[in-house]
């Protein structure tokens, strides 16, 4: 039963995704959402979402009306991953057009001591480690240029 409820959630993930894309496509709206560096060593987590365009991204998502960016990572990453009290360390903001947005991501990092995931949410299809060499090809628009911004603060 949980995984007939799992199927449909992932479906209606699907379902309401693209509806969401035809409203972005109509109106371009501005959007605030976060994105986190997951770091164990030289690993990072990424997430492949089992809506859009499925590439493996950064776990994050949007910011909530009238919620701080802070609190919505730490939101993100409990749901996503299961990834609680972290001490997060902000790295900045970007300004990106994704999917027919003007999305502004507030992006953060962190350093975990091991590698325990557990994916939390029906939107998340898989979540795992890379390395910097061994990233997938298929990773979404805000994965480079975040993970540039993250090398850049370590300087």
């Amino acid at each position: 039963m949980a995984a007939v409820r799992q199927a449909l959630a992932r479906r209606g993930y699907r379902i309401a995704y693209g509806l969401l894309r035809v409203g972005w496509f109509l109106t371009r709206p501005r959007t605030r959402g976060v994105k986190c560096v997951v770091r164990c060593g030289d690993e990072v987590v990424l997430v492949r979402h089992t809506y859009g365009r499925r590439q493996w991204e950064l776990p994050g998502g949007f910011v909530r009306p009238r919620e701080d960016p802070l609190r919505a990572a730490h939101r993100e990453l409990s749901e996503e991953l299961g990834l609680c009290d972290l001490a997060l360390t902000e790295l900045g903001v970007l300004e990106l057009e994704l999917e027919y947005k003007r999305d502004t991501l507030f992006c953060y990092s962190v350093l975990v001591e091991d590698k325990l995931l557990e994916v939390q949410s029906a939107e998340i299809a898989e979540a795992g480690w890379f390395g910097a060499g061994g990233l997938p090809a298929a990773v979404g628009k805000s994965v480079m240029p975040i993970l540039a911004l993250e090398r850049g603060a370590g300087d």
